[in-house]
């Protein structure tokens, strides 16, 4: 997932915030199917690039955690111009 979005890796920016999105039930749809998990990898990407305004040069880290519902946590370098909504879940 990380070589997809080309994340830039870790920032001696002491501004580093996380924008966090689930995707509920996920486990429930999951199986262990390569056009499915493509399917998934392509639709968190579109997720992130709708969130970041196509400005996925900010972020630094990405976590992905898989419980019940797939939990996507994103870590940016933060500015005045890049704050991103809270409205992701």
């Amino acid at each position: 997932m990380k070589r997809i979005i080309k994340i830039k890796g870790p920032s001696k920016n002491e501004r580093i915030k996380k924008f966090r999105f689930n995707l509920p039930h996920f486990t429930t749809y999951y199986e262990d199917d390569e056009i499915i998990i493509d399917s998934f990898v392509r639709m968190i990407k579109y997720k992130i690039e709708n969130e970041f305004c196509r400005n996925e040069s900010k972020i630094v880290n990405l976590k992905i955690k898989n419980k019940k519902d797939l939990i996507v946590e994103i870590y940016y370098e933060a500015t005045e111009k890049n704050k991103i909504s809270s409205m992701g879940g």
